[in-house]
């Protein structure tokens, strides 16, 4: 069943954004959140599973950390009157967690190791590659005719890609990375790509002293050559990159860096006003339903492009901090388990990391802390699989 969300998920995330796209031409601006309704379902289905196997009696300091929040920004909520329909996600971001990583840590230890479970998730990784590519094409297509004037979309097809990276023995799918960051032309896709590949060469899997490796000078290569074949495409579909980027003028150092992270500093910095506002917020925040005025666009939310802002929103700076400590403490933990191998598990965490800082996609991702429960609990055999 997970495999089905699995699939489902990652068709959704382009499906939401090619129609919010194309219907904001006909003046259309609400969308029904598809995503993360079946997110929703996930988590429904997954806590199905855990309470028939009796796992959410035995919480661990991170569980009881997130319940805390939740508590706490419920008081906090109710002491400053911010209840709102917004208060639906104060359960969603301190629960859903709870629930995923155990529902993780057990599909993964019915397997025995990490490879058995993962290596079950090939036929639904082509799927979602052949689903993401025709998502591409389509979204190409209506930007080149002129009915979407901006790029930057949410087709994950990088996942699949990473996953076959690893679990085939075909390199071309690490040559492909590059291309399908470009289609997505999001700057924190960029950031991703660049956070795994580094941990790839620190960790020798793509460069060792002892032994050269010619894979990131041919990957090297066949993105300059594509780059040299396609300049003015490429330039084209990436023009709201360029406008940041030229536009920049370090006398008005504070929109200059807002143009180029897509409005992101503005957030960040209200957010944190509102947190800072007093010793209350700081302490327990301002509270569940509470809403984030954008400082310069007026702009209202319940988060901001933060996942640590996001949180202490809801329930101060004291509990994110301990949460958010425990949690890179695990993803140090796990990356020294992995030695020189590779399971998709800890790739997925690594290449949404970036969110923590520049989205609050981690606060609501269910398949983020699924996969943080599983590669938490989970081993790898002794012999090391082929992978990057």
């Amino acid at each position: 069943m997970f495999k089905i969300f699995l699939v489902t998920i990652l068709f959704l995330y382009g499906v939401n954004d090619i129609v919010a796209r194309f219907i904001a031409v006909l003046g259309i601006t609400a969308l029904p959140p598809f995503t993360l309704i079946v997110e929703g379902l996930l988590v429904l289905y997954a806590f199905i599973k855990i309470t028939k196997l009796r796992l959410l009696k035995n919480l661990s300091i991170l569980d009881i950390l997130f319940i805390l929040g939740l508590v706490i920004s419920l008081i906090s909520g109710f002491i400053n009157r911010t209840y709102s329909q917004y208060s639906i996600m104060s359960f969603y971001i301190f629960l859903m967690p709870i629930i995923m990583m155990k529902y993780g840590r057990s599909v993964y230890q019915s397997y025995g190791d990490t490879i058995t479970f993962e290596k079950t998730l090939k036929v639904p990784m082509y799927i979602s590659l052949v689903f993401m590519l025709i998502q591409a094409s389509i979204y190409g297509y209506i930007n080149y005719m002129g009915y979407i004037g901006r790029v930057g979309n949410s087709i994950a097809i990088v996942i699949p890609l990473l996953y076959l990276s690893i679990y085939t023995r075909n390199k071309l799918f690490i040559f492909l990375i590059p291309i399908a960051t470009i289609l997505q032309a999001k700057r924190i896709a960029v950031l991703s790509i660049f956070g795994v590949a580094l941990d790839q060469i620190i960790r020798r899997r793509l460069f060792s002293l002892r032994k050269f490796s010619l894979y990131p000078i041919y990957l090297l290569g066949f993105m300059l050559l594509g780059f040299s074949l396609y300049t003015t495409e490429i330039l084209t579909y990436l023009q709201r990159w360029e406008t940041g980027i030229t536009g920049f003028n370090s006398d008005d150092l504070f929109n200059s860096l807002d143009v180029i992270s897509a409005g992101r500093i503005e957030q960040i910095v209200s957010g944190w006003n509102l947190v800072t506002t007093s010793v209350f917020n700081q302490l327990i925040g301002p509270g569940s339903g509470s809403i984030v005025t954008y400082i310069v666009s007026d702009e209202q939310s319940w988060y901001v492009h933060n996942t640590f802002l996001t949180y202490a929103i809801q329930c101060g700076l004291i509990l994110p901090i301990l949460i958010f400590s425990i949690l890179f403490r695990k993803l140090l933990l796990i990356r020294k388990s992995q030695e020189r191998a590779n399971s998709f598990a800890y790739i997925y965490i690594l290449y949404y990391l970036p969110a923590f800082f520049l989205s609050a996609n981690i606060a609501i991702n269910p398949l983020f802390w699924f996969f943080l429960g599983g590669a938490a609990t989970s081993t790898l055999p002794t012999k090391n699989q082929e992978s990057y």
